[in-house]
């Protein structure tokens, strides 16, 4: 008989404390969604609880919002319990702190709240741009925090306390991602080697990459673009590669030709991530092929993948036509009607005008 006891004792508890975990959650739409709690602070007299409202109008501490997003409602309770019957009322402020997101106008709210009563505040809220932007500061916690003074008919209390609320800000959804080029070389040129000099085809163009706005960072971008048929050598360089990472370094490492096919990728490396608002990528992509090779009609295609940190993949295709002679190669060191040119310097970077 005790054996049996026991067992009905420990299957209550059990069903106990069930029902009191999931007494903090909610089905939504056969999702299990956290509820939203309100945190007591310095006095249990005084709670605080922070939240959003997502598409269906639950209230949620996460919510995922596109970064471009000046309109995102933050709500805030403050509830001054009235439980012990000595009245009274919480002077008090409001501020957001160590988070990737701001109040619009405001860096600070006040708040009165009369005992027995719950006054909410709703303020809108924006992304908060940083110098030191990491991918775990896009999808952060950030804090809510309540300083202030509760007054009851006894005494007077000194009132601290925090929750936390997380925005986790995407790609938005108007993104794109472009891609153009142009042909600036097709020409032959007398290419000097050392003391070796060879005649050789030229053909250059200037490739540039952007996702819109740069509305978001990015993880990388991978280019491909067709080799016409012949190439003896297929060289990359950069004028600049804002939009992906910031400018880093480009080598060897960073394209490979295979089949026909150039593919070029650019990472955003270390443990901060580069960003630049109005920027795109620059390159200048250089084949060589025996002299006098005649290339008039031949088409390139390119396609363009841009990978966001949020996992979000961004497409675009072009084409460029290769119709006449351009001498345009891209190098300080030759003018207009020069037909030699040092082999280094076809690849060494130097700028020449040209409209990006």
């Amino acid at each position: 008989m005790n054996t049996r006891k026991t067992i009905i004792q420990k299957v209550t508890a059990m069903l106990l404390v069930f029902m009191l975990t999931i007494a903090n959650f909610a089905v939504v739409g056969g999702k299990v969604i956290a509820a939203v709690q309100a945190v007591a602070t310095s006095n249990k007299s005084v709670e605080i609880s922070a939240y959003f409202e997502n598409e269906q109008g639950e209230k949620v501490e996460t919510i995922e919002a596109p970064i471009d997003q000046t309109d995102l409602k933050l709500k805030v309770d403050v509830t001054v319990n009235n439980d012990d019957g000595l009245g009274g009322y919480f002077d008090g402020t409001i501020n957001v702190g160590d988070a990737n997101f701001k109040i619009k106008d405001d860096d600070e709210i006040s708040i009165h709240v009369n005992a027995g009563n719950t006054e909410t505040i709703e303020k809108e809220v924006e992304y908060l741009e940083t110098d030191n932007l990491t991918a775990e500061y896009l999808s952060k916690e950030s804090k809510i925090v309540i300083n202030g003074t509760y007054i009851n008919s006894k005494d007077e209390y000194e009132i601290t306390g925090e929750t936390k609320v997380c925005v986790n800000w995407k790609t938005p959804a108007g993104a794109q991602a472009g891609i153009n080029a142009q042909v600036l070389t097709n020409k032959d040129y007398k290419v000097v080697d050392g003391e070796e000099e060879k005649t050789e085809r030229v053909v250059q163009l200037l490739v540039r990459s952007k996702i819109s706005n740069n509305a978001y960072p990015v993880r990388s971008t991978v280019i491909r673009l067709d080799v016409p048929e012949g190439a003896e050598e297929v060289k990359v360089h950069k004028r600049t590669t804002d939009a992906t990472n910031g400018d880093q370094e480009l080598s060897e490492e960073n394209y490979a030709y295979e089949n026909g096919v150039l593919t070029i990728t650019l990472e955003n490396t270390g443990d901060e991530i580069n960003w630049k608002r109005n920027a795109q990528d620059i390159l200048v992509v250089t084949y060589k092929y025996p002299e006098g090779t005649d290339l008039k009609g031949t088409q390139i295609n390119l396609n363009n993948t841009i990978t966001t940190y949020d996992g979000t993949e961004l497409t675009a295709e072009t084409t460029t036509n290769i119709e006449e002679e351009v001498d345009g190669i891209v190098t300080s060191s030759i003018v207009a009607g020069e037909t030699e040119i040092y082999k280094g310097k076809i690849y060494s970077g130097e700028e020449r005008i040209y409209n990006t």
